[in-house]
């Protein structure tokens, strides 16, 4: 699917505060579970020891209270402080967090040596889960910095036990990691993460999960399982999908072989950009009639029309031209266009002309192309030249084809046009004079390469062709985004 195609990140700042606090509340509990039991001075660690002795003061002198009565807070800090520095082990540190959490409930003056305790016992830890998890946290609790996105990347990639797996999904959609394809596609096991049950998260939050699977799905290029989920997005009993939604789903449709539902989307769209890529997807589907229906309804001007309108009323009228069942119903389709375009400097003003000019004969034709504006468009100045070298002899044609590139020596496309005529007429002196000019202005395409290789088999030197072509294959293959 084209990266074009793809929504921004579906994560809303609203959908990540319901999130937070949804986090909040289950680690409470979580946190509970990991250290409860674990604070009582004779658990794991002799009863005297130095830590177990700073505890139970710690807890005797009711640090929670006296925050609440308004004591000077460095008092307190410097009991963690210490509690902190007489930590050994993971469970001890989980002890100091547990306190600390506690007081930054109470009083958020005290969130931030909280998140700052937490990030260095994780960094002490580097394999503790837990200690990862009540640093994410205590990261999410503090204001937002520079580096918390980095250190939530960090956290979600330790989450590797099964009980944390809630977490690490909500980590990684915090630090953006389900915000590309690419990037979702580089979690480890997320295909399991995203099959959790995510009952507790708020709806729009697992509406956005969905539609992160889908990108997901779509992007590994697993598309039966892409469109199940697409469908559950679209028609599942979760809540009214959004325009953003529709729109991905049509575009989906449209670029996977599916034009009649594309259609239908693009239909409920509404909007005049949308009624036209309605239109495209049914000439796909081959229903041109119904796309004639669309074109013969945008073809009408508007009181009130801007600039997209405009394109898009031309645009129709180029199309019911193109699709017309005869000749005489095509003129009369560009004329009308002739009519309310300004000039034909653009692509839709320069496809009319060719298109109009090709049903004429080739007096009329070259009365219409032979201007000076004409011939500053280098599609018209071809044109010109094609309708008039079917009565000029080779040799005008020729010298006419150099004028041409010379006149438009930055185009590509000329001089790939001039290569065709000067082999198809095996003018082979001037084919290999433009081959040396094209390779002067570096506008070398598969063409040139072709023509080179062709030369070099016509002077026996077929090694050296093969070298070409295997150029430009390896040319190809490097200029090939897969």
């Amino acid at each position: 699917m084209r990266k074009k195609l793809l929504p921004s990140s579906p994560l809303k700042t609203v959908f990540i505060v319901g999130l937070i606090l949804t986090l909040i509340i289950s680690w409470s509990i979580v946190i509970f579970a990991l250290v409860s039991g674990r604070d009582s001075p004779g658990r794991g660690r002799a009863a005297g020891s130095a830590f177990a002795r700073s505890l139970r003061d710690y807890d005797n002198f009711n640090a929670p209270g006296r925050v609440m009565d308004g004591i000077n807070p460095n008092q307190i800090e410097r009991r963690l402080s210490t509690l902190q520095r007489q930590a050994r082990n993971v469970d001890e540190h989980l002890s100091v967090l547990k306190r600390r959490r506690e007081l930054a409930l109470i009083d958020r003056s005290y969130i931030v040596s909280y998140a700052q305790a937490a990030q260095e016992a994780a960094l002490t830890f580097p394999y503790s889960v837990p200690l990862a998890a009540v640093a994410a946290e205590a990261t999410l609790m503090a204001a937002p910095s520079e580096n918390s996105q980095t250190l939530l990347k960090n956290y979600a990639s330790r989450m590797t036990q099964n009980r944390f797996d809630l977490l690490a999904l909500s980590l990684h959609m915090l630090a953006g990691n389900l915000d590309s394809p690419s990037q979702a596609a580089a979690i480890p096991a997320i295909s399991s993460l995203f099959s959790l049950d995510l009952s507790g998260f708020p709806e729009e939050t697992r509406n956005d999960l969905l539609i992160h699977e889908f990108l997901l799905l779509a992007y590994e290029g697993d598309s039966l399982n892409a469109t199940r989920r697409l469908n559950s997005i679209l028609f599942g009993e979760q809540q009214r999908p959004t325009r953003r939604d529709t729109l991905m789903g049509a575009e989906f449709f449209y670029d996977h072989g599916f034009p009649h539902r594309a259609a239908e989307l693009f239909l409920q769209l509404g909007g005049d950009a949308d009624n036209v890529r309605a239109a495209d997807a049914l000439v796909l589907a081959g229903e041109v009639a119904g796309a004639r229906n669309i074109w013969f309804a945008m073809a009408s001007p508007s009181p009130q029309e801007d600039s997209q309108s405009r394109q898009i009323r031309l645009r129709s009228l180029y199309n019911l031209a193109a699709s017309s069942a005869n000749q005489a119903e095509e003129t009369m389709w560009l004329e009308r266009l002739f009519t309310q375009q300004r000039g034909h400097g653009d692509r839709m003003g320069t496809y009319s002309v060719i298109r109009y000019t090709r049903l004429l004969d080739q007096e009329r034709s070259t009365a219409i192309l032979d201007d000076e504006i004409s011939r500053q468009n280098p599609l018209l100045d071809l044109e010109l030249l094609r309708r008039r070298q079917e009565t000029w002899p080779h040799r005008r044609t020729a010298a006419e084809t150099w004028l041409l590139v010379g006149r438009h020596s930055e185009e590509e496309f000329v001089y790939e046009w001039a290569a065709w005529y000067f082999e198809h007429q095996r003018l082979y002196a001037e084919l290999a004079h433009l081959l040396v000019e094209a390779g002067r202005n570096r506008t070398t395409g598969s063409w040139y390469y072709l023509h080179r290789g062709l030369a070099l088999i016509r002077d026996g030197r077929i090694a050296e062709a093969e070298r070409v072509f295997r150029e430009e294959i390896s040319l190809n293959q490097a200029r090939s985004p897969g």
